[in-house]
């Protein structure tokens, strides 16, 4: 069959853009003739040739495409939903892109770029960035990579090391109970990969009664960054579940990493425990700078390890009954007793004082009551205590710290209280033996 008509563009010196040739009826170059410099020669194959040197029949040169440099992107592979293909597709070839993700995966190279043009990729697998290889969409509104309705436990993404992802948009859904992971994190990925300006998806909230894992981020990494260094900024995620089991839009757990977080957007609703943000390993830092969060069961959760906030709005103000870290300390809230404190009296907001009578604090907003601090002078002595804890509405609450022996000072660092606007709260003492002298007792309040 003879090879179809050619059409070569971006000819130079020409008085048209496009010139039609119509193949030869063999391959291969002119054998015969007299040909001239500059002559162009389609064969039956449909490969182009140029004449190099003029002569019978010259000297010949092939180039099947366009050789000009606009034509060469280094380090560059592209996806094109309408116009790729894989079969063809070549890297560094902005005209030869690739039909998926996953193939311009499997050509790129350390250092490389894979850039996605605009349209809805359905993967066929989850995807491993290689280690060294970025993948940048053309905006984050217009490039989705998706996997819907899987049947299996499934992980959408895996960052590399070194590797990059920003400007897309991702979405895994299942009508049924399984894993489902959407952007993990192994190795040493924490330190090394990047997520930007992006979005995230987890959906199975149509599942109904059964039990299964669902994870926006996930980080099992034991990477290190600086401070200064952010694994994800200016990204949302979004889980939606039901059923049992644990949702969290993002989870540290498994390595004794960093993770650091900026200008991020939480939410995780439905099933029995969604959590926005929680880390559940020992010796763990979640570091969660500028964003918001918000779980239908707990904004935050420092389950295990440290996870320290700043300027992060917790929606619903709650932190699972557990403490956490503030980079910067919340509004103090004071109560003060002068001299030794009676078994069962209250100390006064704010003041030096002791009373019989319950003396509230209103509080003016939603909030959390942390780090319930008391400090005094004179210990209460050798087989003696006394024993603060915190009252929200008249009710004790699980915020307690004790005052025993020669102790002048003691923190809890085990919960937290949630706070609503208009919740009165006050601090009761408990003395066995006799009590500690001019005390003051603290707590922050974000």
């Amino acid at each position: 069959m003879a090879s179809p008509d050619r059409y070569l563009a971006k000819l130079r010196g020409t008085l048209l853009s496009v010139f039609h040739i119509k193949p030869a009826a063999s391959p291969g170059a002119p054998a015969s003739g007299t040909w001239y410099k500059g002559d162009i020669y389609t064969d039956s194959a449909g490969v182009v040739w140029h004449c190099t040197t003029s002569g019978t029949p010259g000297t010949w040169a092939q180039f099947s495409d366009s050789t000009e440099a606009d034509d060469y992107a280094g380090k560059m592979l592209f996806v094109d939903s309408v116009y790729g293909n894989d079969s063809t597709g070549a890297r560094e070839r902005p005209d030869k892109p690739f039909l998926t993700v996953a193939a311009a995966l499997s050509a790129a190279q350390s250092g490389d770029q894979v850039f996605i043009r605009p349209g809805t990729y359905s993967l066929a697998a989850g995807i491993t960035i290689p280690s060294g290889v970025s993948i940048r969409g053309s905006d984050a509104k217009n490039v989705l990579l998706q996997m819907l309705a899987v049947t299996a436990a499934t992980t959408l993404v895996t960052m590399g090391e070194s590797s990059r992802l920003e400007d897309v948009s991702l979405k895994l859904t299942s009508a049924g109970h399984y894993t489902l992971t959407g952007l993990l994190w192994p190795g040493t990925t924490s330190a090394t990969a990047k997520w930007r300006t992006s979005t995230l998806t987890m959906d199975n909230s149509g599942a109904g009664a059964g039990t299964s894992n669902v994870t926006g981020v996930l980080v099992q990494s034991t990477g290190a960054p600086a401070s200064e260094v952010f694994s994800a900024r200016a990204c949302s995620v979004t889980v939606l579940s039901a059923g049992d089991g644990n949702k969290r839009a993002l989870l540290m757990n498994t390595s004794a990493g960093i993770f650091r977080a900026r200008d991020v957007v939480l939410r995780c609703s439905g099933g029995t425990s969604a959590i926005g943000a929680e880390i559940n390993i020992a010796g763990g830092l979640l570091d969660f700078r500028t964003g918001a969060t918000d779980g239908s069961t707990a904004d935050i959760s420092q389950t295990a390890g440290t996870l320290s906030i700043e300027s992060v709005t917790l929606y619903n103000a709650t932190a699972n009954g557990l403490p956490f870290m503030l980079r910067h300390s919340g509004a103090p809230v004071v109560f003060g007793q002068s001299g030794s404190i009676g078994n069962n009296e209250y100390i006064v907001p704010g003041y030096n004082v002791k009373t019989s009578l319950e003396v509230f604090q209103r509080l003016p907003r939603n909030g959390i009551l942390k780090s319930l601090t008391a400090r005094a002078r004179v210990a209460s002595g050798a087989g003696k205590s006394v024993t603060y804890t915190l009252r929200k509405n008249g009710v004790p609450t699980a915020m307690v710290v004790t005052l025993a022996d020669t102790t002048t000072s003691n923190q809890d660092t085990t919960h937290s209280v949630a706070v609503a606007a208009g919740d009165d709260i006050s601090v009761i003492a408990t003395v066995s033996g006799g009590s500690a002298e001019d005390v003051v007792v603290t707590m922050e309040y974000y």
